[in-house]
């Protein structure tokens, strides 16, 4: 970590933030098309506050639970909702997609995939797509309504709503294409950090090998099975450098320079504006009692994300 190249360092901040911001400008176009109307720079400051969120709970769903909340209160909880479920689940399918374009060119160049990774991607590739028709469909909402008691009422109401919010995209197959291409940039971004990364560490890794070893990482790390991915990357990137020839202690390497460029870019900053959002909300609530004093009131002002 003492002799990492500083001008590479530059352009791998350079593409974590571009691809973090194209993220944000992803949902954004889901919550546009659900009806959700945020600014671009409300999309990107709740994206950094939930880098921050991310970074303590197990596949980002830190992330997920403060956006939901954040936007919550428009009173709009189905629809926000419903733009999430399809991030993770494009996300899931983008990976795999990558994976299956990359595969003739991991079998005839870096010869990495075995018989059982070959299943496992087929596998995860069919499911994913098998789950679409799942995913956009109008009839699981009633089935899964009718296995919650009926003393969780307000689960099984918020099941069809978030169904039929969901079934809402089958009208929309421009914007699902476009957010399906834009993730598929995003996938490929993850690649080039971790091959500026690599070139950072003066380690000696290809391009063409990352594209066809990572993928499967990704998957696994989308997995809740640590928090933020710890131990389990480190580990995976670890194996992935030993593909290579190289010493699994350079995948370890890759990961903390990942991890340190995270925190200071993202994690951090995100802080920042997570404490100021909450101080100019107890200012804002404050304001508003005062000014209608015993009124409880939902100020749309407050749901701007606080600018």
């Amino acid at each position: 970590m003492s002799s990492v190249d500083g001008s590479v360092l530059v352009m791998l901040i350079a593409v974590a933030i571009v691809s973090r911001s194209l993220r944000a400008c992803k949902w954004n176009l889901l919550l546009r098309a659900q009806g959700v109307r945020i600014s671009i720079r409300q999309a990107h400051k709740l994206n950094w506050i939930g880098a921050f969120f991310a970074y303590w709970t197990p596949a980002g769903l830190g992330s997920d639970a403060y956006r939901f909340s954040a936007l919550g209160s428009v009173g709009q909880r189905s629809a926000v909702a419903s733009t999430l479920v399809i991030e993770r689940y494009v996300g899931m399918l983008s990976v795999c997609v990558v994976w299956l374009l990359s595969l003739p060119l991991a079998v005839r160049h870096v010869w990495i995939v075995s018989e059982q990774q070959m299943l496992v991607l087929v596998a995860a590739a069919l499911a994913s797509l098998l789950a679409l028709p799942l995913v956009l469909g109008r009839w699981w909402p009633g089935i899964v309504t009718h296995m919650v008691p009926s003393r969780l009422q307000r689960i099984q109401h918020g099941l069809s709503r978030l169904g039929l919010q969901l079934a809402n995209f089958r009208q929309r197959p421009g914007v699902l294409l476009t957010f399906f291409l834009l993730s598929l940039i995003e996938v490929l971004s993850y690649v080039v950090i971790n091959y500026l990364s690599a070139r950072a560490l003066g380690l000696n890794v290809t391009f063409l090998f990352l594209l066809c070893a990572m993928p499967p990482v990704y998957l696994l790390l989308r997995l809740p099975v640590s928090i933020q991915g710890w131990g389990v990357q480190e580990g995976a990137f670890g194996y992935v450098m030993s593909l290579a020839g190289l010493n699994p202690a350079a995948g370890v390497a890759i990961s903390l320079l990942q991890r340190v460029v995270e925190l200071a870019c993202f994690v951090i900053p995100g802080a920042i504006l997570a404490s100021r959002s909450i101080t100019q909300q107890s200012v804002s609530r404050v304001y508003v009692k005062a000014r209608n004093p015993g009124v409880e009131t939902q100020n749309k002002r407050e749901i701007r994300i606080l600018e």
